[in-house]
């Protein structure tokens, strides 16, 4: 397998990403049975092919891309559950973090003109927007510091509403392998 170089990895691995997660069921994850008890049916096979992209670019665990598969899928099932697109970050396409009440700027009903909003997004999406109002990474502030959250719905009017953190345990698990 090539080696990619570490700079080309991550802008690869969002690509693929992206590809999988707009082709993936945006079918409604609840069904129903016969006795009216209500489960929900996650897509693991959009999980699997999340986490064949880190291992097809030649990444490895350390680099992060393994726990952002899991994290890309954790916030598609959230949308697929019927949480609002934009609330749910990573958001499924660039900026990855963009708050509801922004996006909301592109509805048709905004009080903007259409080509001004065009112009807002095209900025906000192209990448080159500073100062935190877009981002590819969520932080909540704490009660000491910012926390980095890997999975978060929220809004500006009422804050985190939920927010997930995953943990790499690859190194956990070659431990207790040994040792075992």
């Amino acid at each position: 397998m090539p080696i990619v170089p570490d700079g080309s990895r991550t802008p690869r691995a969002w690509r693929e990403f992206d590809h999988l997660v707009a082709e993936a069921s945006t079918d409604s994850p609840w069904r129903t049975d016969a006795l009216g008890e209500r489960s929900f049916l996650p897509d693991y096979s959009l999980l699997a092919n999340l986490l064949a992209v880190p291992v097809r670019l030649g990444s490895t665990t350390q680099s992060g891309m393994p726990a952002k598969a899991v994290d890309v899928w954790v916030a598609h099932e959230l949308r697929r559950a019927g949480f609002l697109a934009d609330e749910v970050w990573p958001r499924a396409t660039s900026p990855r973090v963009l708050p509801h009440e922004i996006a909301l700027m592109r509805n048709r009903e905004s009080n903007m003109t259409l080509e001004l909003s065009e112009k807002i997004f095209e900025r906000l999406e192209s990448g080159k927007v500073k100062g935190g109002i877009v981002s590819s990474d969520a932080y909540v502030l704490g009660k000491a510091y910012a926390k980095q959250i890997d999975v978060l719905i929220a809004q500006w009017s009422r804050g985190p509403e939920l927010m997930i953190s995953t943990k790499r345990m690859d190194s956990s698990f070659g431990r207790m392998r040994s040792t075992g």
